[in-house]
């Protein structure tokens, strides 16, 4: 139907200096006429590498405004962007030093306390570090790192809404495996043992 919201990601290519801002233009006149028809517009994943070579783009739009979407720029539909349930942590309230010596709270990259949203096991390092999906503490935007897991507290597992987050899962693996509800509740308690252990360490120092 033509007035169903559907979710779209645009990609423009770096080819050129002078394609790039044309198509990056493109982009902006065709989002400003159909502004009272889009929903959510943004870049669902940012890193300064990936600015130079593409830019990505996630809108969600009622799918009569594809009817003047520049030919040029390349989309597609998306599917699959209902909220999914996966676990949630946040970051501790913590002092760390980074590898550049800085000493920041929370961790270089995320906010003290800042939701994240760990993937399942990347290797098998029994779940010491994973990818971690969440707000850069400086650009505000999504990113999706590999780092230390017990860095982050109150592991739970519940639903996730935001479509920027979805979409990172959609590239690096959903929680809808079978057996994944029982996967994640494993690692639920994993680290809520290593997390009290740490605990009971910090305590024995006092």
């Amino acid at each position: 139907m033509k007035n169903d919201l559907i979710f779209l990601e645009i990609i423009i290519p770096f080819k050129n200096e002078t394609q790039f801002q044309q198509e990056g233009k493109m982009l902006y006149e065709w989002r400003e006429r159909q502004k009272d028809h889009i929903k959510l517009f943004g870049k669902p994943t940012f890193s300064v590498k990936q600015e130079k070579e593409q830019k990505i783009f996630l809108a969600k739009v009622k799918e009569f405004c594809l009817s003047d979407f520049p030919p040029k720029l390349k989309k597609q539909k998306l599917k699959n962007m209902s909220p999914v349930k996966g676990i949630i942590a946040n970051i501790r309230n913590q002092l760390i030093e980074t590898d550049k010596g800085k000493k920041v709270w929370g961790c270089k990259h995320f906010l003290p306390n800042e939701e994240v949203y760990p993937h399942s096991s990347f290797s098998g390092d029994g779940y010491e570090r994973a990818r971690i999906t969440g707000k850069h503490r400086e650009s505000g935007k999504f990113i999706t790192i590999m780092m230390p897991t017990i860095r982050c507290d109150n592991w739970r597992i519940d639903w996730i809404k935001n479509p920027f987050v979805i979409y990172q899962f959609r590239k690096e693996g959903m929680w809808q495996w079978a057996g994944s509800l029982e996967d994640m509740n494993i690692l639920v308690n994993t680290m809520d043992f290593r997390l009290k252990e740490l605990a009971n360490k910090s305590l024995k120092n006092i």
